[in-house]
C-alpha cells in the first residue's frame, strides 16, 4: 500500500528519483557485482510458485481476532503503539504524495524476533499456503504432497520472504498513488514488483485502500516519464479499514489511499485520530536491494516480544471482494493526480457516487467492492 520510496531528507516531487540515488549508492558498495534476475513471463522474479498465487484480491476479514486475554491485557492499543515505534516515515504530505521511509525485512526460513515480525510472516505464510499446498491442504504430517513439493522445487526460502513496514498517520490524511517495487533498480532501467501486497488495518476509519489494474513494463523509461503505465482501468478494487481485516493483492497494480472516499467518524463515537496500518510485501526468490532485518537497536525498542501470542491472533478465512455496479445514474467520476518518473499524472474513475466519504459501507453494512467494467476509468 504505502511504500516508501524517497530519501527523509529530500521533499522533491519525484520521489522514486530520490531512492534510485541513494539506492545505487548501496548497490554499489557491492563491489559492483552485477544483480542478476530471472523473470518469468508476467515480469515477476520467476518461482515455480508464480501460477500458483492467488493474484485477485482478497479480503480477510478477520486476519487479526484479539481473544478475551488479549483484550484484557490492552493487545489492541498495544500493537498500536508498535507499528508507531517501527514506523520511520514522515507525516503525510500534501495530496498527492506519498510518505518517505525504510522497509524491513523477514526471511521465509527465519525465526521471528518480535510480534510485528512475527506478524510479517504469517502474512507471508497465509498468502502462499495455497500456492505451498497441492490441493489447499497439507499432509497430516505437515510436509506438502509430491505435487506441491515438485512445484516448490525451485523455491528458495532464503531469497524469498516478507517485506514489512508500518504507516501511523491521521485519519485526515492520505497516501498517495504509488506502485510497489524495488526502486533501486530504477537506476538499471528495471520495474520489479513484489509478487503480492498485502494491507492489514488497525484502525477502523479513514482512507480506503484503492487497486486499480494499471501495471508497468519491465523496462522503466525513467528519462521518458514511464509512458507505459498510461491506458484504460477495468477493475477498481476499494477497501475501507476496519481493524483487523487484511487485504491481498497483485503486487505490481497501482494503488493509493485518496481522501474523497474516506469513512467519517460516526458522531458520539470515539477515535485515536490514527489511521494505522501494517503493510506486507511477498516476495518469492528475490529480496529487495534496500530492505533490511530489524537492527538490534530497532529490535530493542520492539516491546512486543511474545511471539506465539502474535501468532495465534491470526486467522486464515480469505473472501472476494463484493462487486458492486457503477451505473451511469448513481455514479460520478473521481479525479486524483500524482507524480511518477518525473511527469504528472491523472487517474480518472467513474465510481458509485456512494463511495463518497464511504457512505456505501455504513448502507451495505460491507467494507470491500470490486468495480468490474468495460470502461471505470482512465490513467493519463
Amino acid at each position: 500500500e504505502d511504500w516508501d520510496d524517497e530519501s527523509d531528507e529530500d521533499d522533491d516531487d519525484d520521489d522514486s528519483d530520490d531512492d534510485d540515488d541513494s539506492n545505487t549508492d548501496d548497490a554499489s558498495d557491492d563491489d559492483d557485482e552485477a544483480l542478476e534476475l530471472t523473470l518469468d513471463e508476467c515480469g515477476r522474479a520467476a518461482c515455480a510458485l508464480n501460477p500458483r498465487l492467488t493474484y485477485d484480491a482478497r479480503a480477510r476479514r478477520m486476519f487479526l481476532t484479539l481473544g478475551a486475554r488479549a483484550t484484557i491485557h490492552g493487545a489492541r492499543e498495544r500493537l498500536i503503539e508498535e507499528c508507531a515505534t517501527a514506523h520511520t516515515a514522515k507525516n503525510a504530505k500534501k495530496a498527492g504524495e506519498y510518505s518517505s521511509g525504510r522497509t524491513f525485512w523477514v526471511g521465509a526460513d527465519a525465526t521471528p524476533r518480535c510480534a510485528l515480525e512475527a506478524l510479517a510472516l504469517a502474512t507471508f505464510r497465509a498468502a502462499t499456503r495455497r500456492a505451498m499446498t497441492a490441493s489447499d491442504e497439507e499432509n497430516e504430517d505437515g510436509t506438502l504432497s509430491v505435487s506441491a513439493a515438485a512445484a516448490a522445487a525451485a523455491y528458495d526460502a532464503s531469497r524469498s520472504g516478507a517485506e514489512w513496514w508500518t504507516q501511523v498517520i491521521g485519519d485526515g490524511d492520505e497516501i498517495g498513488w504509488h506502485w510497489d517495487k524495488d526502486y533501486a533498480l530504477e537506476g538499471s532501467e528495471v520495474n520489479l514488483h513484489p509478487h503480492l501486497g498485502t494491507v492489514t488495518y488497525l484502525c477502523d476509519y479513514g482512507a480506503p485502500t484503492i487497486i486499480v489494474d494499471r501495471a508497468t513494463e519491465v523496462h522503466y523509461e525513467g528519462e521518458g516519464g514511464d509512458l507505459a503505465v498510461r491506458g484504460a482501468v477495468s477493475t477498481c478494487a476499494v477497501s475501507w479499514p476496519k481493524f483487523g481485516k487484511q487485504i491481498t493483492f497483485d503486487g505490481k497494480l497501482l494503488h493509493g489511499a485518496p481522501m474523497e472516499l474516506a469513512t467519517r467518524l460516526t458522531p458520539g463515537v470515539s477515535s485515536n485520530g490514527k489511521r494505522v496500518t501494517f503493510l506486507v510485501n511477498i516476495w518469492l526468490n528475490y529480496k529487495p536491494i534496500t530492505a533490511a532485518p530489524l537492527t538490534d537497536d530497532e529490535l530493542r525498542g520492539m516491546k512486543m516480544r511474545d511471539v506465539d501470542e502474535a501468532t495465534s491472533w491470526t486467522t486464515d478465512n480469505p473472501e472476494d471482494f463484493v462487486h458492486v455496479e457503477a451505473s451511469p445514474k448513481t455514479s460520478e467520476q473521481f479525479e486524483f493526480t500524482f507524480q511518477y518518473a518525473k511527469c504528472k499524472r491523472t487517474l480518472a474513475l467513474t465510481l458509485p457516487s456512494t463511495f463518497r466519504d464511504g457512505v456505501w459501507c455504513a448502507e451495505s453494512g460491507d467494507d470491500c467492492a470490486l468495480v468490474e467494467a468495460c470502461h471505470v476509468g482512465e490513467l493519463r
